[in-house]
């Protein structure tokens, strides 16, 4: 492109001339015009839809006809299935076992009557006229020397399975069937009264025991001394240390083991020896029977004014 003043070359675009500086008009741009073509058909416009027709307005409500229409049908007698019945029958009732309960409680009851019954007539079978068992020993003055399943052949064995070995028994009075007799520890006082009985089948049992306390036996200073330890054991047993200890003498009276408790430990004694000194002391040896075992000890008892006591003690 030159431009029209000096017809110097321009740029495409450039508003004004670089050498005489001329302004550059710019032609406008002719756009093209689009070829029209003429129609050679009309065209052709779409049908217009009928308009629906009117639905007829619904039949007025007949609730005779309605039911008529829409019941169920009803199906004939012969055609029921076979096996069915057309009406439901309820099931009988459940049977209760109140009356199997009954029948067993009482049945049971029978049992026990029927064995109570059986019992009364095996004990009347047993028994003589007098109504006792009759005893199977026949003559109760015959001494067999043995044992009977109720108590023991002689009274004195009868006593011996109540008290020690060595212990010595004096009869009192002697009724025929009740015989009583004084016990106690040998060389000592006599302590208990003692009832012995024969039963009914010739054996003896003793019925009763009565302690005597101080009997008018005389003592010697070894029963003394003997006496007051079994007095001490005996306090010990029953849980009654301080009176315990009241017979007790230095050095043992300060020692805990004079007047400790035994709590229910303390089962049984024995008197086992005793040994006589030269100054009129004693060792009294004693077999202690505790829950635990057996445990022997040695109590040494002096005299004094007011009678003899216990001063030591120690294992034996």
């Amino acid at each position: 492109m030159e431009c029209p003043n000096c017809g110097k070359p321009i740029g495409v675009g450039q508003a004004f001339c670089g050498e005489c500086g001329a302004r550059i008009e710019t032609p406008a741009i002719q756009q093209p015009v689009p070829e029209t073509v003429a129609p050679t058909e009309p065209m052709l416009q779409p049908p217009t839809p009928p308009a629906p027709p009117t639905p007829p307005a619904p039949p007025a409500y007949n609730e005779t006809a309605y039911q008529q229409q829409y019941a169920p049908p009803v199906y004939p007698q012969q055609y029921a299935q076979p096996g069915y019945q057309q009406q439901y029958v309820q099931p009988p009732p459940r049977k209760k076992k109140t009356g199997l309960i009954i029948a067993i409680v009482a049945v049971v009851v029978m049992l026990v009557i029927g064995a109570a019954v059986g019992g009364i007539f095996l004990i009347r079978y047993l028994a003589d006229d007098s109504g006792t068992i009759t005893p199977p020993i026949t003559d109760p003055g015959v001494d067999t020397g043995v044992t009977t399943s109720d108590g023991f052949a002689t009274p004195e064995d009868a006593l011996a399975a109540e008290y020690p070995a060595d212990w010595v028994f004096r009869l009192q009075s002697d009724d025929g069937d009740f015989k009583t007799y004084w016990v106690g520890p040998p060389n000592s006082e006599f302590i208990d009264e003692v009832v012995v009985e024969r039963s009914v089948d010739g054996s003896w049992l003793v019925t009763e025991t009565i302690p005597i306390g101080m009997s008018d036996v005389p003592m010697g200073p070894e029963d003394e001394a003997v006496s007051t330890v079994m007095g001490f054991l005996d306090l010990i047993m029953q849980d009654r240390p301080l009176e315990a200890q009241q017979l007790c003498v230095s050095p043992f009276s300060e020692d805990p083991a004079s007047a400790s408790y035994s709590d229910g430990d303390f089962i049984s004694y024995d008197i086992v020896d005793v040994q006589a000194q030269d100054d009129m002391t004693f060792w009294v040896h004693t077999s202690e029977t505790w829950r635990w075992g057996v445990e022997e000890f040695e109590y040494y008892v002096v005299p004094t004014e007011l009678g003899y006591f216990i001063s030591d003690a120690r294992p034996y």
